[in-house]
This record gives C-alpha cells, structure tokens and sequence, in this order.
C-alpha cells in the first residue's frame, strides 16, 4: 500500500449501499471509512474527529456537497481546513462544474459509480493537493 494513501475518510453520500460498497473497498487498503448519509450527520462527523479526506456526493438532499465543502474550507480549527477533498457526481461533470472545482480549490471530482483504482489515484492527488 503506498504511503500516500489516506488512514481515515468521510464517505458523505445518501445512496448509503453505494457508500457502503466504497466503504468494504477501501478496507482491504486499511482505509478507515465513516459514512454519513445526510449532510447534518456529516457535519457532526467531520467536526468530532479527524478526517484524511472527504469523499462528497455533490448532489446531496437539501444541501449541496460543495456547500457542505465550503464550510468546511473556512472551519475554525485550521487542522480541519486542509482536510482532502474529492466530490462525486451522478451527472457528466460540466464546464459549470469545472468553474465550481476552481472557485472551491483544490478539489477533484469523479463521476459514480465510483471505479477503485481511479478513487485509489484520485485519492493520491487530493492528499498532495491539501498539503500545499
């Protein structure tokens, strides 16, 4: 396993057996996962431990999952505000999209379903992202 995978990640996502599936992936890596089906239960999640990286449905029930990112990028604790960030996306990510990725910063997205090896590099490069 290379180093520069995460020990911990959030899953935020309300298809909560996609979640689930993603979650039983990234165990046999020794990733630890959390998932948080609603964005109240993310909230609470990411405020009460520490996170390697945020895995973020961008289309979320009542509240967008770049919403939810932009929280979490002015957060009080700084050791919180450069957690990784990948939001997901049901849909083919748009030039909107694209303009939404530059405006949050450092932020990959990946359309579902979710490929392992793709999360894997993706995951790589979220990590680098966060530590500049």
């Amino acid at each position: 396993m290379p180093e520069t995978l995460p020990s911990k990640v959030l899953i935020v996502d309300s298809d909560t057996a996609a979640a689930k599936q993603i979650a039983n992936s990234l165990e046999k890596y020794r990733i630890t996962s959390t998932i948080a089906e609603n964005w109240e239960k993310a909230l609470y999640y990411f405020n009460t431990t520490l996170q390697d990286l945020c895995l973020v449905e961008l289309e979320l029930p009542d509240l967008p999952g770049s919403a939810l990112l932009q929280k979490w990028r002015n957060h009080e604790a700084a050791t919180k505000r450069n957690t990784a960030f990948i939001l997901m996306t049901t849909r083919k990510i748009t030039l909107e999209d694209e303009g939404l990725l530059k405006e949050l910063g450092d932020v990959l997205m990946l359309p579902k379903p979710i490929q392992l090896p793709i999360l894997l590099s993706n995951m790589v490069k979220a990590l680098a992202l966060s530590q500049k």
